[in-house]
């Protein structure tokens, strides 16, 4: 029973001081909104003062100046935090609250919850402007290159042209084909290379028929897919078609000659040299690049340089910098409200505080009466203890003595039988 009065008895002590903790975050919150309530009623001030109408412009611009440096302050105060802990919470997170136990029991009544709720959320003018500033964003748009495995076949990752009979990672191929593997030009027939690109595929001469899928992927995350352009030209034996995500683009593709093409997407097409528009789209994600080649016999590849894939990328940059609206957009009547607000917030703290106040003294009370109850536990068990010990105690003693007393008989009877 002691052992369990003591573990509630430590409970109750760090509760204790997550209640003072709660409390001085209450009274930090309270401190911030009193100079709030101050700042509103200069800008209330300022506001009665603009619309004189013996004030000149220059006047109303001073009004102005003190009025933004004021929105400012507001801000600042907004960002106040306690222990890392925001004293309050942005207009994304109106009811957001925090919670601290009152026992070391969890049930609902014996939960407080810590009110964030403040400024930017709650003073927002008729006209929609907000006081102490809106969070500008800034965003960026640029034309970038898309990272390809390669930019053409038969070439490593730095562009230089592989061996005779390495085989091409750039490109996965399947099909009668199932290695893309640099192989020689077949001369007279194929194409020559450039000097940036090589054949991939099989220069056997005991091909069968058959057709070969050569494939490259590239991803288009975060770019806008309405913009992509693909640029590169190709030459297949046999015949080669040109696919995206599966979708034909309507090109054909043969040995004796690079053919160069020009692929631009938008919303819902991909336009092919400028004319021809095949519907569907490039895909916000991975994409693939595929080049299927069909083959009468003997050798069969693909030969394919400067592949260039690009798109706009919008780049969304968040930054502390505020715009600010000068007196006119808020109205005497948007200050009443704001301060009315305030007035609520102060009252709503309060509250909070007064039941903080009186839980740590219902918790100071609970530590005193159960430190006593332990106690009387604690001297019951010892004063019974005490007396068990003594009743052993005695009876060893008794024991003993009898034990002592017949050892004495028997040397008197001995010492008889040897007198006599």
């Amino acid at each position: 029973m002691g052992n369990k009065l003591d573990s509630k008895l430590k409970r109750l002590e760090k509760i204790h001081q997550n209640l003072k903790n709660s409390i001085s975050f209450t009274q930090l919150q309270e401190g911030a909104l009193r100079n709030v309530g101050v700042i509103l009623t200069r800008m209330s001030e300022l506001k009665t003062m603009s619309i004189d109408v013996t004030k000149n412009s220059s006047d109303i611009e001073n009004y102005n100046k003190e009025f933004v440096e004021l929105q400012k302050q507001l801000g600042a105060i907004t960002r106040h935090k306690f222990n890392g802990i925001s004293l309050f919470t942005n207009i994304d997170k109106k009811d957001h609250a925090l919670q601290t136990l009152t026992t070391d029991n969890s049930s609902t009544e014996n939960v407080v919850s810590l009110a964030r709720n403040f400024v930017k959320s709650e003073y927002i003018a008729e006209s929609g402007a907000i006081l102490g500033g809106k969070e500008i964003t800034s965003s960026s748009t640029s034309v970038e290159p898309i990272s390809t495995s390669a930019g053409a076949t038969g070439v490593d990752a730095s562009g230089n042209k592989i061996a005779i009979g390495t085989t091409d990672a750039n490109w996965s191929v399947n099909g009668l084909l199932t290695s893309s593997t640099r192989i020689n030009t077949i001369a007279g027939a194929w194409v020559s290379e450039p000097p940036t690109a090589a054949w991939i595929g099989s220069d056997n001469w005991a091909n069968p028929a058959g057709s070969s899928t050569f494939t490259m992927d590239f991803d288009l995350t975060g770019y806008d897919v309405s913009t992509v352009k693909i640029t590169g030209m190709a030459a297949t034996d046999d015949g080669g078609r040109l696919e995206i995500n599966g979708t034909d683009m309507g090109l054909a593709f043969g040995f004796r000659s690079l053919r160069s093409f020009t692929l631009e997407g938008d919303d819902s097409s991909i336009t092919v040299d400028g004319t021809s528009v095949i519907p569907g789209a490039f895909l916000s994600g991975i994409n693939q690049f595929t080049m299927k080649v069909n083959n009468a016999m003997g050798p069969h590849g693909l030969l394919f340089d400067q592949l260039s894939i690009s798109a706009t990328k919008t780049t969304t940059t968040a930054t502390n910098s505020f715009e600010f609206e000068d007196l006119d957009m808020f109205s005497m009547e948007d200050f009443s409200g704001f301060i009315q607000n305030i007035a609520s917030a102060i009252a709503q703290v309060g509250a909070e505080q007064s039941r903080l106040n009186m839980e740590v003294r219902q918790n100071e009370s609970a530590r005193v009466n159960l430190e006593a109850a332990k106690s009387r536990i604690m001297d019951a068990d010892m004063a019974q203890e005490s007396s068990r010990y003594a009743k052993t105690n005695v009876l060893v003693q008794s024991s003993a003595s009898m034990v002592a007393k017949a050892n004495q008989l028997s040397e008197i009877a001995l010492r008889l039988i040897v007198h006599r």
